[in-house]
């Protein structure tokens, strides 16, 4: 399927009432808003991609200054949800686990770091199962820097699909695709959690939502839904340690602590022969599911 094609197939808006509603949006309430977003989103092709086997991807917890290690997996997981608290995706309808492309956007994501050293226990995540995911602002994104967030080698021909195809209708695609991604950006959670549901209503086979991190430039954060992770994903390694923020989203750290394995019931065992070793890591294998026993 060409791009052309899908612009057939999903034609945007005009450019004056795209540019209209656009400039408007800030004084709409949030009725409004969520009216536009969703005609955006019906008119708007998700682009994804297959996320194949081997990934992985980092989630990391602040601990304080508990020098004890946590002793169950479920304190790594998505808090229940009497006590959690909303992020950029989640919502009534969607739980989301969030992760990050890197270790160091894990840590500067939580934004609690204040040069002081504290403890945090950080998991690895690697797909097994081919998962589709969609990186939010990919088109324009692609367009201005000529590589996508996860396009990779396929960047070069979604540029050829763009140039080929009528400018004016590209142009109000690239808007629309900006827009939304502005959209999930910003900082009302009310408004990016909409977007989000908005995104997982129209294809129910998309189960992850990839952004730019905004407290880490050049990283990814992955937005994935509760419900379908250990159909996709397991737990590859976990490590408690001390850790300090540097300079410019860079990370010290100390007196390190790996999981060498995880009972069925998803209590930890951690290896007393690494300790302290902080470039070490202990690859659980085969990675941990619920039920899955060491």
């Amino acid at each position: 399927m060409t791009l052309k094609t899908i612009i057939e197939q999903f034609p945007p808006l005009s450019v004056d009432e795209l540019v209209t509603e656009i400039n408007n949006f800030p004084q709409y309430n949030i009725a409004m808003k969520k009216e536009f977003l969703a005609k955006l989103i019906k008119h708007h092709p998700l682009l994804y991609v297959d996320w194949g086997e081997g990934s992985s991807y980092y989630r990391a917890r602040y601990m304080g200054n508990d020098a004890s290690p946590i002793d169950h997996v479920s304190k790594i997981l998505c808090p229940p949800k009497e006590i959690r608290s909303y992020g950029r995706i989640d919502s009534d309808e969607n739980e989301i686990l969030y992760t990050a492309s890197s270790k160091n956007t894990a840590l500067n994501e939580l934004k609690n770091y204040y040069n002081s050293i504290n403890y945090y226990t950080i998991a690895t995540f690697r797909i097994y199962n081919s998962i589709k995911v969609l990186p939010i602002g990919e088109l324009s994104h692609t367009q201005v820097t000529g590589r996508g967030m996860l396009l990779g080698n396929q960047s070069q021909s979604i540029n050829k699909l763009i140039n080929a195809c009528n400018p004016d209708e590209v142009t109000r695609l690239l808007i629309t695709d900006k827009f939304l991604s502005d959209s999930l950006m910003s900082d009302n959670y009310n408004i990016t959690s909409y977007v989000a549901n908005c995104i997982f209503e129209k294809n129910s086979d998309i189960y992850v939502i990839a952004y730019p991190s905004k407290q880490y430039p050049g990283g990814i954060n992955f937005a994935i839904k509760n419900k379908v992770i250990w159909d996709h994903l397991g737990i590859n390694a976990v490590r408690y340690a001390q850790i300090r923020h540097l300079a410019c989203g860079y990370f010290e750290e100390r007196n390190t602590r790996h999981v060498k394995g995880i009972t069925q019931r998803g209590k930890l065992i951690w290896d007393e022969n690494h300790a302290d070793d902080e470039y070490y890591t202990y690859p659980l294998e085969p990675l941990w599911t619920p039920g899955q026993s060491i």
